[in-house]
Order: C-alpha cells, then structure tokens, then sequence
C-alpha cells in the first residue's frame, strides 16, 4: 500500500522500487450545476493536469433516460475534433459522482462575460465570429446541430483568444432516436425549432444571428457588415438565412478583404502624391541649376542640340595641348536616355501586367476548392496584393541597379502598373459577382 506522503501532484507515486502512475482523480470541485437541468459540472485534476467533469445530478442519477442522454452527449462530442470546439476525453464512472464525461478544461471567460463587460471591437469581434462559423461548418457537415447556441456556450481562451463551443447536451443528429422534443434557450430558437418541426443547420445559424446582434450592440460604432450578417440570420423563414456558417466566413473574409485593399489603394496614394511632388520640386530645382533637362521624367542629363554645336565650336578653336574641359564630348559623351524609350520599362511593364493576371488566376482556382477552409481562403484573399507586390519589386531589382539614380523612376513606374491593373481586375471580378 503506497503512504499518502508518497504520491505527488501529478498522481504518480513511488511503491518500493516501481513508479506507479494513479488515474484517479483529485480536487474535486463543483463549479456549476444546471438549475432546470439534469447536469452538474466539476473540475477535478488528474496527473497534474486539469479536466472538466460532466455528470448527473443526485436525483436523475439512476435514471435511465437521463443516462442515454449523457451518453448521447458523449457521442457526438468524441465524434469531434476542432480547435474551436471543446475536446470530449473519455466516459468514466467516478467514485462519489456517478457516471461523467471528461472533457478539457478551457481557461477563459464566456463570451456572455466579454458581451456584458464590452472589452470586444470590431476586429476581434469578426475574429470571433469567423471562428464560430468554422466550428459550425465543421459540426454540420457531420450532420450534427447543436441546438443550444449562446454567449454562455462560448469560450473566449485566456492564451490565444480563441472561441471554443461548448456544452453539446441539446445536439442532436439524424442516428439519434432521443431527445427530438423542441430544447434550446428561449432568445436563441429558431422558430421552426420552438415548434417541434425537423430541423437543420440554419437553426443553429439563427441563434448565431442572435449573438452577432448583441456582440454589434456593444461596439464602440456598430458594424454595417455585422448588422447585415445578423439581419439575414435572424429571418423567420429558413429558406431566406444563409444556407451555411460557411457562407458567412466567405462574407467577412471578403469584407475584411475589401476594406483592407480600399485602405492599400488610398495610402499608395497618398505615397505616390507625395513622390510625385517631391520629385517634382527636386527636378524643377535641377533644371534651374543645369539648364539642360526638358522633361521632369528623364533620368539623365540631355544637352540640347544647339549646346552640343557651340561646344564643339569651341572645341575646334581650343589649343590642342589644353585638356578636355567638362563640356567637351571627349569628356563625357551623350549616353543621356529618356526613361520612356527604355526597352527595360518595356520589359517591366509587360511583366507586372501579366504577372499580377497570373497570381489572380492561381489564386481563383485555388480558392475553387472546396476542400479549404475559411481561414485558409481568408489567408490567400488578404496576402494576394502582398504577393504579387513582392515578384514585382523582385524582378525590378534583377533588372535595375538600387545605386542608380533612375532605380526609384523605375520602380514606382512598374508598381503603378501592377496596382492598376490589379484594381482594374477586382472591379471586374467583382462587378461579375455583382451581376451574378
């Protein structure tokens, strides 16, 4: 028999000369217990690590709906496994409970405590949102409805700051005979559920509705986009709500999209402004010094045709033992070229042109596959411009030295090619969908 002295936190514990390793648990403590329902919470540790202990309540313990109940609920949630849905571990019978399912324990507030307290903006808020979408489509394409969808339901990680569901005692599924009668809190049933009819996944989109409703009231100014998203959600007929979460993470990443390459476009051009009347001053100033320079975009120096005769005029008339002087073509013959007949502009427009329909194009069909999530297409729809902006700058480094003083002509040149024909190519797309 191992001394209570010999074991440790994490539950291991020393027996002559074996380590044995306990699975029982310790610490045991209520921390909540359902005041209509049938369930009671714990949490409890075991090896050093903190779990959550889901069981039946004294009275319902012996009770054999109750008990298929919880063994539903065990079903479905070991059926999953995402990171924004609570981890189900094990169905085990507890000395001094009764029969619990052990599930992680999640640090962190509900999302009913972030509502209330009003610590959300508009960012995090999305953030949320678009992972509540991702645990939904998850669910539902295992043709699980969780039916019981609220602010209490969510956790808001400590580390992280990411939404987990919780709470699958009212989910239901097409190979489950029990628990069909209408359940779920009254502010987050859809109507059809209230009325006992078969429901799908649009229930639970009602009731996420719901929450995106009251998350946009806390904001500091509320969201055009989120209001929008609640709207639809929220509609009595089914039919009319969005056919899936998925549908809705689309939306915001596309809206986060839009606004993010709105926000790129105006402070390029505030930058390209501010160039511009930089390089504009500065060459005015450089034709006032030289008094060789026609035209404010041309990179080097082009004397003009009468100067080249009258310094060649004097040339002729010069000893022949006196040194070149600076103005002499034998000392710094015309290699002077405007930027615009260079065949490198050429080269470098044709490129970012076709480069920048390319990447779009890959990205298209990358985004066709229905295989990828909605953070992965978020992913590839904000980092697009960045992407293509990075081959420009490249190629146009390969092509013009960075010491040169034509290196900047070049490549702001290039980049508002890349940028126009890239703004030309969403309006389109985007014009097409419109149309759609």
């Amino acid at each position: 028999m191992t001394s209570e002295e010999n074991v440790s936190e994490s539950g291991m514990a020393l027996s002559g000369m074996d380590l044995i390793i306990s699975n029982r648990f310790t610490e045991i403590e209520e921390i909540y217990s359902s005041d209509r329902g049938y369930a009671v919470i714990y949490r409890a540790q075991r090896m050093g690590k903190w779990h959550v202990l889901k069981g039946l309540k004294a009275e319902y313990a012996d009770s054999p709906i109750h008990l298929g109940l919880l063994q539903k609920e065990f079903d479905i949630g070991y059926r999953l496994s995402h990171q924004n849905i609570v981890q189900t571990i094990a169905l085990e019978k507890i000395d001094g409970i009764g029969t619990c399912i052990i599930l992680e324990y999640i640090e962190g507030k509900t999302l009913r405590q972030l509502i209330t307290e009003k610590r959300l903006d508009a960012e995090r808020a999305k953030r949320i949102i678009s992972q509540l979408c991702d645990a939904l489509t998850y669910i539902h394409e295992r043709q699980i409805v969780h039916r019981d969808l609220k602010p209490e339901n969510i956790i808001i990680t400590t580390n992280g700051d990411n939404a987990k569901v919780i709470d699958f005692g009212f989910s239901d599924g097409d190979s489950y005979a029990v628990l069909k009668q209408p359940a779920g809190t009254l502010r987050y049933v859809a109507p059809e559920q209230s009325r006992g009819e078969q429901i799908d996944g649009r229930a639970d989109l009602y009731a996420l509705g719901v929450i995106i409703d009251e998350i946009n009231g806390t904001l500091p100014h509320k969201n055009y986009l989120l209001r929008r998203i609640s709207s639809r959600c929220t509609r009595q007929n089914r039919n009319e709500r969005y056919s899936s979460a998925e549908a809705i993470s689309m939306l915001l990443a596309k809206g986060q999209s839009r606004w993010r390459y709105i926000a790129a476009v105006c402070l390029l051009a505030i930058v390209a402004f501010v160039a511009y009347i930089y390089n504009t001053d500065a060459n005015s100033s450089f034709r006032n010094e030289a008094q060789t320079v026609q035209r404010s975009d041309t990179v080097f120096l082009k004397p003009e045709k009468e100067n080249v005769a009258a310094n060649a005029a004097i040339d002729e008339n010069k000893p022949k033992d006196m040194p070149a002087t600076a103005s002499s073509p034998a000392a710094k013959p015309s290699t002077n070229t405007n930027i615009y007949d260079d065949q490198r502009l050429v080269t470098l427009n044709k490129f970012a042109r076709e480069k920048t329909i390319e990447v779009v194009k890959k990205n298209e069909r990358l985004m066709a596959d229905s295989t990828l999530t909605a953070r992965q297409r978020s992913d590839i729809s904000n980092n697009e411009f960045f992407e293509i902006e990075r081959i420009v700058r490249a190629e146009v480094d390969r092509h013009v030295n960075q010491d040169a003083p034509e290196y900047p002509v070049y490549m702001n040149a290039i980049l508002n090619t890349m940028r126009l024909v890239y703004k030309d190519y969403n309006l389109k797309r985007y014009n097409n969908a419109k149309d759609e």
